[in-house]
């Protein structure tokens, strides 16, 4: 009975953890069909990391255009990076 007017199951600290585990559905065993869903996943993401290139061609054109930009990287972020290294300041990214 409730004479103070609050509803216990409002208030998180009064809740019991024996009456949040009669709430939580019991782990139900692994069936054949569903193990077998999850090995076809698995040898699919498996499958595609194995057909992606060893390289990416449009990224390494871009390495290479920065390699022969002379104003890459910025005296700006060289600075920074100096900074950085020297431990006269703290990464901010």
């Amino acid at each position: 009975m409730n004479i103070d007017g609050i509803d216990p199951s409002q208030i998180t600290g009064l809740q019991s953890p024996i009456s949040d585990a009669k709430s939580t559905p019991p782990i139900k065993p692994q069936t054949e069909d569903s193990a077998k869903v999850e090995t076809e996943t698995l040898e699919k993401l498996v499958q595609n990391v194995k057909d992606l290139p060893e390289n990416r061609p449009d990224v390494v054109a871009r390495g290479k255009e920065l390699l022969n930009d002379p104003n890459y990287p910025s005296a700006n972020v060289e600075d920074q990076v100096a900074k950085i290294l020297l431990g006269l300041e703290e990464e901010a990214f």
